[in-house]
């Protein structure tokens, strides 16, 4: 760039591993190393691409390393991205309460049809000009997997997560303000863990389906773990419901409580998550219940948030939903349940009472 342009040839000497400037300036690329970073007195930063670091430990060390500077600046430029426990994240934050200066080019409308090319040019002023129109509607194949990378790098649109399950602003859509009625016809669904996920319940009716988060836990920290009591003391008062026809879970996650129901007689049926014989076509069913609105939910931001935590794992099995990472702190136990529900739903859907037939003999 220094030599494709007279004017900064003039002023700009360029060495092997930085470029020198008037007034002994120096220009440097810095590695994305905090720790060799430490030290420097910077009187001017441009630090790229926020949103990809994984703590604020570089941008601390510039920031801090600025204070014997007498008017020293640091300007970040990102996109948005996806993880809200990101620096990105504090300092989007941060700009939206006013905090630091700030600007950010994104819709006006965070539900917008993310392929409407109105919404296009609303997030990108360069529109036209260096951005060409043909690059994004190559990029916006219309295939939902990519829906989620599209908001975050074209519209500038954080999301919940890299690859999101669901297009954008379909589970709200579905929300009803219809709370749990214990009177309908129900199933309910159990997945969770010991000591690591959550626990929760998830209730759907069998008539017109609709959602409904019926039980929830967190490993205790007193005890390490869930509360196993209180979760089977919950699991009998669900059964106990007048709507209740049956319970599914993973019995490898809770043998002792499922043996405990299923000998109280209490209708049980084993679903294990990790079949992926059953998961698979469970997760085609519900989402294409959910682009289609075949069913409902009561609005429970937990498990709007578990739907929202939810990826899509494409394979030589199919396509099913799973954590971002194994060692992810985004959940999604309530999302796995209404799944399993759903499925267990639509079995009972299913099912036409036997037709009695009269005939009389003269």
């Amino acid at each position: 760039m220094v030599r494709a342009e007279p004017e900064l040839a003039e002023i700009i000497r360029i060495q092997r591993w930085h470029l020198e400037g008037p007034q002994d300036g120096i220009y440097r690329v810095l590695s994305a190393d905090a720790e060799l970073q430490q030290g420097l007195n910077p009187s001017f930063v441009i630090f790229d691409e926020v949103h990809v670091q994984p703590n604020r430990d570089l941008w601390d060390a510039m920031r801090y390393g600025m204070g014997g500077r007498a008017n020293p600046m640091l300007i970040g430029i990102t996109t948005a991205g996806f993880d809200r426990t990101t620096l990105a994240w504090e300092l989007y934050e941060q700009g939206q309460r006013g905090e630091i200066y700030f600007w950010w080019s994104e819709p006006s409308d965070r539900d917008c049809d993310w392929m409407d090319p109105a919404a296009w040019s609303e997030a990108n002023p360069a529109l036209g000009d260096f951005l060409f129109e043909k690059a994004l509607i190559e990029d916006a194949d219309g295939d939902a997997k990519h829906e989620s990378g599209f908001r975050r790098f074209h519209l500038n649109q954080w999301t919940t997560t890299a690859s999101a399950w669901l297009p954008h602003g379909i589970w709200s859509g579905l929300a009803k303000g219809q709370p749990f009625d214990p009177a309908k016809p129900f199933v309910a669904f159990l997945d969770g863990s010991w000591n690591n996920d959550s626990t929760g319940v998830v209730a759907c009716t069998i008539s017109d389906p609709h959602f409904s988060v019926v039980g929830h836990w967190t490993p205790d920290a007193a005890l390490g773990h869930v509360d196993m009591f209180a979760i089977e003391q919950r699991v009998r008062e669900i059964a106990a419901m007048p709507g209740f026809k049956e319970f599914a879970f993973d019995p490898a996650r809770f043998q002792d409580l499922f043996a405990r129901l299923e000998a109280d007689g209490i209708p049980i049926i084993s679903w294990p998550t990790n079949s992926l014989a059953r998961m698979v076509p469970a997760c085609q069913e519900f989402y294409q219940g959910a682009v289609s609105g075949a069913f409902s939910h009561d609005g429970d931001a937990r498990l709007a948030s578990h739907v929202a935590n939810a990826v899509l794992k494409e394979d030589r099995h199919g396509p099913r939903i799973v954590k971002e990472s194994k060692t992810s702190i985004r959940k999604i136990d309530l999302a796995v349940c209404a799944v399993g529900a759903y499925d267990r739903a639509r079995f009972w859907s299913s099912q036409r009472p036997a037709s009695v037939a009269f005939v009389s003999f003269d």
